[in-house]
């Protein structure tokens, strides 16, 4: 389902339908002026004989920001690839990164986030120890309240991620 804004020159509210079309019709099965309308040219055309307007439009969903963690000690030592190696992990950290967000940009729960690098202070490890994210899983961390199907959503990115870092453990002995 998709939202719609539906605007008219006497009011303005929100539809969710499958389509452009199916919220006009829906729209104007509640509105007594416009019944009978079943598309948006038909409700443009109605609203404009009235002498008046009317504007149906697509509202773009609000994007989740997910940050992931950058800060190779953070992911050593308190994160997913936490496997007691003490020197530098970049490269596991970016194995584990690179498979984690190919994960989130090909699942459709996910649609919903914009995936970005840590920001600020979120950049040393303290930062991005200390941040207060609303939901925090290996190394992704938002402010954003989740679904339960975007939680699974960072949760099989995650494994995708260790899978890749491990991987790359393996072939490193």
């Amino acid at each position: 389902m998709t939202t719609f804004a539906i605007s008219t020159d006497a009011l303005t509210t929100t539809v969710e339908a499958d389509s452009a079309d199916a919220a006009a019709a829906k729209f104007a099965a509640g509105e007594p002026i416009y019944a009978g309308c079943q598309t948006v040219d038909e409700v443009e055309a109605r609203a404009d004989e009235l002498g008046g307007w009317a504007n149906i439009e697509e509202i773009e969903p609000e994007k989740k920001t997910v940050e992931f963690c950058t800060n190779d000690e953070w992911m050593r030592v308190f994160g997913p690839l936490d496997c007691g190696i003490e020197d530098d992990s970049s490269d596991m950290t970016n194995a584990y990164q690179s498979a984690a967000i190919n994960a989130l940009r090909d699942d459709p729960r996910a649609s919903a986030f914009e995936v970005v690098a840590a920001q600020g202070q979120r950049i040393l490890c303290h930062g991005w120890n200390g941040a207060q994210f609303t939901y925090q899983l290996g190394g992704f961390g938002t402010y954003a309240d989740l679904t339960d199907d975007e939680k699974a959503a960072l949760d099989e990115a995650d494994d995708a991620g260790r899978a890749a870092a491990r991987k790359l453990m393996t072939t490193e002995d």
